[in-house]
């Protein structure tokens, strides 16, 4: 169980990501995102616009899939295995 004061860190860190990734300019062929799902729908807007081809969803638990449902680009899914999920955007 995560102390407060490691909830604080954990989310500053996170915040601090999410500014890196809206700064990137650079396109790339192949993304790949293994984050938490709640965690992950929020950053797959930057990271399709950093995307060139393909964007992997990683590390998806089953019983979160849902939550993507939310994002407007419909991810595919490409495998899963022992209740993890991958999916694929191709923007």
């Amino acid at each position: 169980m995560l102390s407060d004061r490691d909830k604080r860190v954990a989310s500053s860190d996170f915040r601090n990501s999410q500014r890196a990734l809206a700064g990137m300019r650079r396109r790339y062929s192949l993304v790949v995102a293994n984050i938490e799902t709640r965690s992950l729908v929020p950053l797959v807007p930057d990271l399709l616009r950093v995307t060139g081809r393909r964007l992997l969803l990683t590390g998806i638990l089953e019983e979160h899939a849902g939550e993507l449902e939310a994002l407007s680009e419909k991810p595919q899914r490409v495998d899963s295995q022992d209740g993890w999920v991958l999916y694929r955007i191709d923007p």
